[in-house]
């Protein structure tokens, strides 16, 4: 394996060097949100739980993290403070770790904004997007450490088939926010009409919920998205409702294997496609969440 693996990093750097890493068997994905100023601080904004993933790509983050204590908080805290102080660090990014029999092993910086940067902004009541325009024109900013709201959960919402694979079409009705609520937060990429190719990211939306502590806002997105309406093409909606509502995301204790450990074969339909929307246009059912075999309960 280290053969291969310096062989190919030859062939395609020029250079045959090879880190050796531990491998951590079970681990959460938990990032911390920074921001350099133009004064030169850094900011330390909370951080993030990315542990629901597929295919390393994360499906559902949240802030803050319900895994970790004060304690813990602060250390990992002062090690990405510290990192991107000594690098003179100027911009929004997000300093990336995995966390394992509590420890934390670096991952990366990612210099830039990240998809589920709403939540810190929600939790913090700040505007990143803002402070990085004026940080670019050199102006000072008014960044708030300490949390205004407890707790806020993203969504990422996919035009997914069920095992997970893009589902490619036109979209007919697109409707995830029916019930009007003021208090959840909509970023659409996609409208009615739109086609979803092959070519791009499958993701065509997102939805972000916050309120006074975690099990509110878990039960909040539950309400919400047994309400969403989709048609032209699946999502992965109610694989969202399955996930928010297993026992180990409820308890907080999932982490990177939660998906493959207890999604790896996707959902079981109750109806076809060509089923459902007749029942859709019948007003039979209201949601395409109900294209699966569960009655959900909040």
């Amino acid at each position: 394996g280290l053969e291969s693996a310096k062989n190919e990093a030859l062939k395609a750097f020029g250079s045959d060097q090879v880190f050796l890493e531990k491998y951590l068997e079970t681990s959460k994905h938990i990032e911390v949100q920074i921001f350099g100023d133009s004064d030169g601080k850094v900011h330390v904004l909370g951080e993030r739980e990315c542990s629901v993933q597929r295919r390393h790509q994360k499906i559902i983050e949240e802030a803050l993290s319900p895994s970790l204590n004060e304690e813990l908080r602060d250390a990992v805290y002062g090690y990405a403070k510290t990192l991107c102080a000594n690098s003179d660090y100027k911009n929004a990014g997000t300093v990336e770790f995995l966390f394992a029999e509590n420890n934390f092993y670096f991952l990366e910086v990612n210099t830039r904004l990240q998809v589920e940067h709403p939540v810190t902004e929600e939790v913090f009541g700040i505007d990143l997007v803002q402070a990085q325009i004026k940080t670019a024109f050199n102006e000072k900013i008014s960044l708030s450490s300490k949390p205004k709201n407890s707790h806020s959960i993203e969504c990422r919402i996919y035009a997914e088939d069920l095992k997970g694979f893009p589902s490619i079409g036109t979209i007919g009705t697109i409707d995830l926010n029916p019930l009007k609520s003021k208090d959840v937060r909509l970023e659409l990429g996609f409208e009615t009409g739109d086609t979803v190719s092959p070519f791009y990211d499958s993701m065509i939306a997102k939805l972000i919920f916050t309120a006074p502590d975690r099990n509110s806002c878990i039960h909040k997105a539950l309400n919400h998205l047994k309400t969403t309406r989709v048609t032209g093409l699946q999502t992965n909606i109610p694989l969202l409702i399955e996930i928010l509502d297993h026992k180990d995301f409820r308890s907080g204790v999932m982490n990177t294997k939660f998906f493959e450990t207890h999604f790896s074969e996707g959902l079981k339909p109750l109806y076809t496609e060509q089923e459902l929307m007749k029942l859709i246009k019948e007003n039979k059912i209201k949601s395409s969440s109900s294209l699966f075999n569960k009655n959900w309960s909040v």
